[in-house]
């Protein structure tokens, strides 16, 4: 985190440099920035790679597990049942809708990831072996965050759209419609949890390249 700010002030300086056509450098801010921000690398890839954020990451993943679980069973469960004036009635699922059919597809994938991811964590924890399928976590982390954020996306879209096509009768529904939302919501977060262990994996994969 602290490389940002640092970045942020190299590039304001070197800007200033060919603005005013200066052949100065900054020797010493270089010098001492540069390696203050590889100690401060360091000490966050040595406290990734403790027991304890890896038990924190444990955590994370079985979050994620039971948010994706109680998402896909609102949406399971949430049935649409339409009476037409004749007295026809029509029940619709989430499989009719191709929004909630990705956001669903986006929901086993991070089931199956984070199962799989589950049980890693508990057998390096247990065998107190940190450093394994670190480019495994690094590139696994970073697709599945990302195909949950977009499978909830789909789910708001599709929502908002199914919402819009009942017009003034899209009242009487407001509970199914509500419970859609909430469901993408909660996948929402099971995303951010990803994106959490993404920015953990991210930091621990330096130490095992240097090394």
């Amino acid at each position: 985190m602290t490389s940002i700010p640092y970045t942020i002030l190299q590039l304001a300086f070197s800007v200033h440099q060919v603005v005013v056509s200066s052949q100065q450098n900054n020797i010493l801010f270089d010098f001492y920035g540069d390696k203050y921000l590889e100690r401060e690398e360091r000490q966050m890839e040595s406290i990734v790679s403790s027991r304890g954020w890896r038990i924190a990451a444990l955590v994370l993943r079985v979050l994620t597990i039971l948010l994706l679980l109680v998402s896909f069973v609102i949406l399971l469960t949430n049935v649409l049942k339409v009476t037409y004036t004749d007295g026809r009635t029509k029940s619709f699922h989430f499989y009719d809708v191709v929004g909630f059919k990705y956001m669903v597809a986006t929901i086993f994938l991070g089931l199956a990831y984070s199962i799989l991811q589950t049980i890693f964590a508990i057998g390096r924890i247990k065998n107190e072996n940190y450093d394994g399928r670190l480019l495994f976590d690094f590139y696994g982390d970073k697709v599945i965050s990302n195909l949950l954020a977009t499978g909830a996306a789909a789910g708001f879209i599709a929502t908002r759209e199914r919402q819009e096509s009942f017009g003034e009768a899209g009242k009487y529904y407001q509970k199914h419609f509500n419970r859609s939302y909430a469901s993408a919501c909660i996948l929402l977060l099971a995303f951010v949890c990803t994106l959490i262990l993404s920015v953990i994996s991210s930091y621990a994969l330096p130490k095992r390249v240097n090394n």
